[in-house]
């Protein structure tokens, strides 16, 4: 085959090249721990749910059956000297997100927005590759816990349990992750957001963080900005790492387009990078707070939005209503 497989080896996600017939020809590190049934030199159709429709190129997109936490994949169509490839390629915001926004955006994307041009020297390790997948593991467990829609959340308890899960997978490549939420946090902790969609770009700064870590800790800071009404989550670490362009992918390359639709998975929701100078890398997140309960869900857990997420919705609902008549008389 004269298909270069190259670019695709340090994708921190599953990546799968097949024939135009679909005989498996590659498949990454990833693809290897998640999807171990697909072999190289087997039909992969009958892991897919829709294999005529990808075959006959009328469908781009498609699942595999019975695998987790990489299921949903792309497949990216490359003409090479010798023939059609097809490059099935199970991106993370995928398996996380609501797909619908993203699906014309990866369609129309080039072979270098999808996948990046990445620095030999500064490609992923073996426990870097399955640190991301153990976060998707994760968000995997968490994805029929989060609404799509846009809703009024408490983000203590986002961060908390996010932090508390992903500590054990931290702690097994020698890294340790800890939580800090200011004072100022616990009187406007409830903000508007896209729940699914912001876990997914907190997790990708977390990664970021732990690709360029040289401390081996990792802090997640929530602190109140009074000016703008929002709380900001900042990741931080030591890391001597030089930020050229602000984006995740100075960090970590191997998340190029992640990083450039996260402003299509949540409004206004593009984390910047900056060093401080004294080798503390910071990668910095703001979430609008919430100046109104009215017209949107109000969610205080994430597991399950038990009775006091029901409570505090039917709470805001009859003050919502007492205000309005007292405004009447």
């Amino acid at each position: 085959m004269t298909i270069s497989c190259e670019l695709f080896s340090s994708a921190p996600f599953p990546i799968i090249v097949t024939d135009k017939y679909g005989k498996v020809i590659y498949k990454n590190e990833s693809t290897r721990k998640h999807l171990p049934k697909v072999r190289c030199g087997a039909k992969i159709a009958p892991h897919l749910t829709n294999p005529e429709e990808v075959f006959s190129g009328v469908e781009n997109f498609t699942v595999f059956t019975n695998v987790t936490p990489y299921s949903r994949a792309f497949v990216f169509r490359k003409t090479a000297k010798d023939g059609l490839y097809l490059v099935f390629s199970l991106f993370s915001v995928l398996q996380s997100c609501d797909i619908e926004n993203i699906k014309p955006v990866m369609s129309a994307a080039s072979e270098a927005e999808l996948f990046g041009i990445k620095p030999p020297d500064n490609l992923p390790s073996s426990a870097m590759i399955r640190l991301y997948g153990d976060i998707d593991k994760f968000m995997e467990d968490m994805r029929f816990d989060f609404d799509c829609q846009k809703a009024i959340f408490d983000i203590e308890n986002i961060l908390r349990p996010l932090s508390s899960k992903l500590g054990g997978a931290f702690r097994a490549r020698g890294i340790s992750i800890h939580t800090e939420t200011d004072r100022s946090v616990a009187c406007n902790r409830y903000c508007v957001i896209t729940p699914r969609a912001t876990v997914f770009i907190i997790s990708r700064m977390i990664y970021a963080a732990a690709r360029c870590t040289e401390s081996g800790r990792v802090l997640l800071r929530a602190t109140y900005n009074d000016a703008s009404n929002s709380i900001e989550i900042t990741v931080i670490t030591k890391s001597h790492a030089k930020p050229v362009s602000g984006e995740i992918t100075d960090l970590a390359p191997e998340c190029i387009f992640e990083a450039g639709i996260f402003s299509s998975l949540s409004e206004n929701a593009r984390p910047k990078i900056f060093s401080d100078g004294m080798e503390d890398m910071i990668i910095s997140l703001e979430l609008p707070c919430a100046n109104s309960f009215d017209k949107l869900t109000v969610y205080n857990t994430f597991a399950g939005f038990d009775a006091l997420g029901e409570y505090i919705n039917k709470s805001v609902a009859e003050i919502s209503e007492m205000l309005k008549k007292s405004k009447k008389q």
